[in-house]
Formats: C-alpha cells, sequence, structure tokens
C-alpha cells in the first residue's frame, strides 16, 4: 500500500508486506546455507523488519528476526549511514565442515583449538552491520545441556588442542564477543 495524501504532507507513505515460502538463504558474511525458508517482511515507510523467519540445514532448525535501517531514518536516529540489526538462534547444529567453514575467522579459531564433533543444542548470533563498518559486529553464544545419560538424544564431543584426552557428551556455554575473545562456561 503506497499513498500520499494532506495528513502525510506530501511525503510518499508505505506499507508493503512480503511473505516467503520455500526460501533459501546465504548471507555473504556467513555463508552458511538455510532452506526451506519462511517468514515476513514489514516495510513501514523506511523501516525494513523481518519476524518469524524460519529455515533449516540439515537437522538444524534456524529462526531469525532483524530490521534494517536505511541512512538519514528517523528509526535510525537520523545516522547518516544504514543498519542492518539481525539475531539468529538455530538449534540441534550439526558439528561438520560446511558450518566450520561459513564461520568468521575468530569462531574458526575457536573452532580449531576445540576440535568439535556431533551437534550443538542450541547457539545464538547477533549480527549488527552498519553501512560504515569494514565486517558486520558478530557475538555467538553456544549452549550444549543436553542430558548425558540420555542416549537417545545426539551429544557433543570435543578434543581440544590444549588437553589430551577427548571429551564425550560435554555441556556447557562458549561465548564468543565481535573482539575475539571467548570464554568457556560450565565446561563439563
Amino acid at each position: 500500500q503506497l499513498w500520499r495524501n494532506a495528513s502525510t504532507q506530501g511525503l510518499l507513505k508505505k506499507n508493503i508486506q512480503i511473505d516467503t515460502r520455500n526460501a533459501g538463504v546465504r548471507y555473504k558474511t556467513f555463508p552458511y546455507p538455510i532452506r526451506n525458508v519462511v517468514g515476513r517482511v514489514h516495510v513501514t515507510d523506511d523501516l525494513w523488519t523481518f519476524r518469524d523467519f524460519v529455515g533449516q540445514n540439515d537437522s538444524s532448525v534456524v529462526r531469525a528476526f532483524g530490521d534494517w535501517l536505511p541512512a538519514g531514518s528517523p528509526h535510525n536516529n537520523g545516522h547518516n549511514v544504514g543498519e542492518l540489526r539481525a539475531e539468529f538462534v538455530a538449534t540441534d547444529i550439526p558439528c561438520d565442515e560446511e558450518l566450520r567453514t561459513a564461520l568468521p575467522p575468530g569462531p574458526q579459531q575457536i573452532w580449531k583449538s576445540l576440535r568439535p564433533t556431533g551437534h550443538v543444542d542450541h547457539a545464538k548470533m547477533k549480527l549488527n552491520f552498519r553501512e560504515d563498518m569494514s565486517k558486520p559486529k558478530i557475538d555467538i553464544v553456544v549452549t550444549q545441556n543436553r542430558k548425558k545419560d540420555d542416549p537417545a538424544r545426539r551429544s557433543l564431543e570435543l578434543q581440544p588442542t590444549w588437553f589430551p584426552l577427548r571429551m564425550h557428551r560435554v555441556t556447557g556455554i562458549v561465548d564468543y564477543k565481535n573482539n575475539g575473545t571467548f570464554q568457556l562456561h560450565n565446561l563439563h
């Protein structure tokens, strides 16, 4: 819906809704392919929001939501650069080569150090990108909390380069910050 009238002071107003079904996404900065995507993009004037996006990669289910704020938008506090803010939440993620190669260099180093195999329960990635940035800001929190005594559930194993033994049915949290640091919490 597009309109212009006296109440809009001559400005073109927009209200557009785009529904996706059976789409695919492969973001340039994080090229992990997500298939069978359904979701909704809503454009209100210059504010673009995407909500209720759900897709798959192998056994993993990925959910996403976020906003695009164009340069000069009143929703963007008048900044002269556009900004993308997005959050991705994934569950039952296979630790495979496709995921490893999609990761940015910092998380790839963590992968190389921990050498994971199996499946991760839950991961949340926050992405923020402004047009004046050379690369996006990405924070990732990976949580593994499956019950160790549940053989029917998929598990995660680690074989860290700095620890001589393989760790089976691992639980805990890996918290990666955009500045290149990571912390391990409650690793069992």
